[in-house]
């Protein structure tokens, strides 16, 4: 469901760089990898796992989920990213 979730074309190097980009990037970017959500379903899904993923790591494990999910988008599921990612697959979890 949300494996494409995170993935972005901008490159912040932290959370609250060019105001916010990484934060609306990866709000939008999830909601798009989730159309059977409606809009306002997907913003607070995708705003509940970002806060999620924020209270877990920093912004740097957080390019590493990003850079994985980019350099292995067609290889990607849920079991991979729980054994490598599980603070995200546990943000996930508790948001839906």
């Amino acid at each position: 469901m949300l494996l494409a979730g995170c993935a972005n074309s901008s490159t912040p190097n932290g959370w609250d760089e060019q105001d916010a980009l990484a934060e609306r990037n990866f709000v939008e970017s999830c909601v798009e990898a989730n159309p059977d959500l409606s809009s306002a379903q997907g913003e607070a899904m995708c705003g509940c796992i970002l806060q999620g993923i924020q209270d877990a790591v920093t912004y740097e494990d957080f390019k590493a989920l990003d850079n994985h999910i980019r350099e292995n988008a067609g290889e990607l599921s849920e079991t991979g990213l729980a054994d490598g990612f599980s603070w995200y697959t546990d943000a996930v979890a508790s948001c839906q």
